[in-house]
């Protein structure tokens, strides 16, 4: 126990009969800047898959040949925690903005899902709808230098909410 307490919490341990939290990810496909924070919030949170703690779906997995508007919405649905990489992009995307964000956000209200937005840029998101929510990191992640910051600073309130998701899941309750 000791040498693995180096590596993990105890708590951690306790809770590896728990399914994983599923984290769904909606961003614009339209930007590259975009798709490479899409990577590098994947890469910062990797010790969370790697600890069965979350998984994580993009749409980038899906296969050739699968209905790719099916898939999206089926996953969308079995997500617990849908994060919005927020761009000027994102909110110009008639997909993220409408339909995803949308269902997502009819969720979140009713208390079955948790929606996090992550500001990529500055792009007047906190004055819309999906502006009520709490957003991370504490300013755009673009700004950060090095980066690392603000993905650190996400990853520590991302945990937050995966023990609250898993705190409810023990007790019977549904995700949120």
């Amino acid at each position: 126990a000791e040498l693995l307490n180096g590596i993990e919490r105890p708590q951690q341990r306790r809770d590896k009969k728990l399914a994983p939290v599923k984290v769904f990810v909606s961003y614009a496909h339209d930007d590259n800047q975009t798709i490479r924070y899409k990577d590098e919030l994947i890469t910062s949170l990797a010790y969370l898959q790697r600890m069965e703690q979350i998984e994580i779906w993009e749409d980038g997995e899906i296969k050739a040949g699968e209905e790719w508007e099916k898939e999206i919405y089926e996953q969308l649905e079995a997500a617990q925690i849908v994060v919005c990489l927020v761009s000027s992009s994102f909110i110009a995307s008639d997909f993220c903005w409408t339909i995803e964000l949308k269902q997502a956000l009819e969720a979140h209200n009713k208390g079955e899902k948790v929606v996090i937005p992550i500001q990529i840029e500055h792009s007047g998101w906190a004055k819309t709808d999906l502006g009520k929510i709490q957003g991370l990191p504490t300013k755009p992640i673009s700004s950060y230098k090095p980066r690392a910051d603000g993905w650190a600073e996400i990853f520590e309130h991302f945990e937050q909410v995966i023990e609250e998701i898993q705190q409810k899941q023990r007790g019977g309750e549904q995700f949120i």
